[in-house]
């Protein structure tokens, strides 16, 4: 009997007694939160995606203004002719038979026009006008207009044919003239390397008067 009272008592030294402070247990690492960090999570910035062009995002840039065309473009003056000589004499033949004006524009007072071109009837054919010793060189027939003595109009060079040609006097080409009559002198021309030869000129009068 003695000796089951001993280790009775040897059992309880062990293991202790129980108290409230052995109740809860302490938290293994990792598997519960800490009691202490409460705060809500900060959620992380959601990346603002780049926009797409499509037709109906894209933005159309406004369009330059395009400028508006001069109604007269500027006008020079034409290349004189390169030392004439008159030819009238020589072949002793018509070329122009007749200048009309034609296209008039009315000036805006109604006392003349101030716009206008030129319509000439010609023979512009010019076969063999070159010496012989020029070899087989055709003559290369242009249209000179003078306006009052001064030089407003020259022509390209035109074909070979006996017709109608119509010579388009620049507007810009009578601003240097006052209102009143312009004696407008047609010349028949024939390029030449040293001197442009004179064939044939007809004479037209026309009552100017500037806008």
């Amino acid at each position: 009997m003695l000796v089951v009272a001993v280790l009775s008592a040897g059992c309880i030294g062990a293991s202790g007694p129980i108290t409230d402070t052995d109740a809860t247990p302490t938290p293994t690492p990792g598997t519960q939160p800490d009691s202490t960090d409460t705060g809500t999570p900060t959620p992380e910035p959601t990346p603002t995606p780049e926009p797409t062009l499509t037709s109906a995002t894209e933005v159309t840039p406004t369009p330059t203004a395009e400028p508006t065309p001069t109604a007269t473009p500027g006008w020079s003056e034409p290349q004189p002719p390169n030392e004439p000589e008159a030819k009238y004499d020589d072949t002793n033949r018509t070329r122009i038979f007749d200048v009309r004006v034609v296209n008039e524009e009315e000036s805006a007072n109604g006392s003349g026009y101030s716009d206008f071109d030129l319509e000439v009837d010609a023979n512009t054919s010019m076969e063999n006008v070159d010496p012989a010793s020029h070899g087989s060189v055709e003559g290369e027939p242009y249209f000179l207009v003078y306006a009052n003595d001064e030089l407003i109009y020259r022509s390209d060079y035109v074909e070979f044919r006996n017709g109608t040609f119509t010579l388009e006097v620049h507007p810009g080409a009578l601003d240097q003239f006052e209102e009143g009559s312009l004696k407008l002198v047609v010349f028949l021309m024939d390029r030449d390397s040293t001197y442009d030869d004179e064939y044939d000129y007809e004479t037209v009068r026309i009552e100017y008067s500037p806008e």
